[in-house]
């Protein structure tokens, strides 16, 4: 049996309206709290991933029976608008990341705070193309609560450290190639930051002979590689596999 449908005004009420006590802050810690009770989606259908470029309607049908079944219809730029409405960058913000990440495959990019995006009339538009609902989390899904956000702040910051443990690994696996490699009577502890003075003087003593200048002292050397060499390059270690500034170490 069909649900009655529910006009784009009702939904309009329910979301909006019904929120029209609180402050923007307290309509978004009232969000916040609504995505954490609905968690995370756990099944086997793939989302799409977000396109700004080539926008088309939302999948829902993937997960239920679809809008128009289900009961709801996408809102109208005037129903974004007035979800939008009064509500300051600090708060407008979080509203379209949890309007993206309700729908979207995770560890999709959605660009930087200062994207056209993350401005009102930039998310009413590609949400309006989208043809998304408005908090889906807060609808009644013929009797039924959302599925989950398809992704979130926590699955972020997971990959996020994901990242940097990989990039520490790499690093440590280099390190010991590195000292496996070394002849017998090198200082196998040396320091990434000893490996880089040694490089520097031996860069500087070449570039001077090559001159027929005198070898410079330390206290020269960065001036005189600057001065034979250009602008600063970041470079990789030949020593240590580490990038770093190789003309002036910062």
């Amino acid at each position: 049996q069909l649900c009655i449908t529910r006009s784009a005004a009702a939904q309009l009420f329910r979301v909006v309206f019904s929120m029209a006590r609180l402050t923007p802050q307290g309509m978004l810690k009232r969000t916040e709290r609504q995505i954490r009770r609905i968690g995370d989606y756990d099944g086997s259908i793939k989302p799409p991933k977000f396109d700004i470029n080539n926008p088309t309607p939302y999948p829902y049908g993937r997960f239920r029976r679809g809008l128009a079944r289900e009961g709801w219809t996408p809102a109208t730029k005037t129903e974004w608008r007035a979800y939008f409405a009064n509500h300051p960058e600090q708060t407008r913000i979080p509203l379209i990341r949890h309007t993206l990440r309700a729908h979207f495959a995770q560890g999709v990019s959605y660009g930087k705070d200062g994207s056209p995006l993350f401005t009102a009339e930039g998310a009413i538009d590609i949400f309006y193309k989208y043809k998304l609902v408005i908090a889906p989390w807060d609808l009644d899904w013929c009797g039924r609560s959302f599925w989950g956000m398809m992704d979130s702040e926590a699955k972020a910051k997971e990959r996020q450290a994901d990242a940097v443990r990989r990039a520490a690994q790499k690093k440590r696996d280099k390190a010991i190639e590195r000292r496996a490699s070394m002849k017998a009577g090198e200082d196998k502890k040396k320091k990434h930051q000893t490996h880089y003075d040694d490089h520097v003087s031996e860069r500087a003593d070449e570039r001077a002979r090559e001159r027929g200048e005198p070898e410079p002292r330390y206290a020269l050397r960065h001036k005189k590689l600057r001065e034979w060499e250009g602008p600063k390059k970041l470079e990789e270690c030949p020593d240590c596999g580490l990038l770093c500034l190789l003309v002036d170490f910062e």
